[in-house]
């Protein structure tokens, strides 16, 4: 029953504790600002998955050709087990290559998207405006 009753105390002490402070500075969710912030952060981490990526497959790929021997081969074990870490290196950097495919997309559709936003909202009328057009009405004495 103490545990119970402690375990209960501790839920409501914490219960109203938040782990993360509410950001007044950044944009709203869904806004063009924040449709803008997300394309830039996307296509910063797309240039650095590409560089990394391109920078490790590089270097796997020349320790795997300088372990290779030539023609011959690798001779030693140790030489087999540089290489293969060479091709490890190199598949890995691939892949950062290709996973930076996505993010580059991806910040690109959040710019078209926050951009169409600011183009739609310069034409948007002015609500307390009246606005003139021509029209034909016909009364019927009923």
């Amino acid at each position: 029953m103490k545990a119970l009753l402690l375990l209960i105390c501790m839920f409501l002490c914490c219960a109203g504790a938040s782990a993360q402070l509410a950001d007044s500075t950044a944009p709203a969710r869904g806004t063009a600002a924040w449709h803008l912030g997300k394309a830039r952060s996307q296509k910063t981490a797309a240039w650095i998955l590409l560089g990394g990526g391109t920078l490790v497959g590089v270097i796997g790929l020349g320790n795997s050709i300088n372990m290779s021997g030539g023609y011959l081969g690798p001779a030693s074990e140790e030489e087999k087990s540089k290489q293969r870490v060479g091709e490890v290196m190199f598949l890995v950097g691939g892949a950062a290559v290709l996973g930076s495919v996505p993010l580059f997309l991806a910040g690109a559709r959040n710019k078209r998207i926050a951009l169409g936003m600011k183009r739609q909202a310069s034409y948007l009328p002015d609500p307390g405006r009246q606005h003139s057009f021509a029209a034909l009405s016909l009364r019927l004495p009923i």
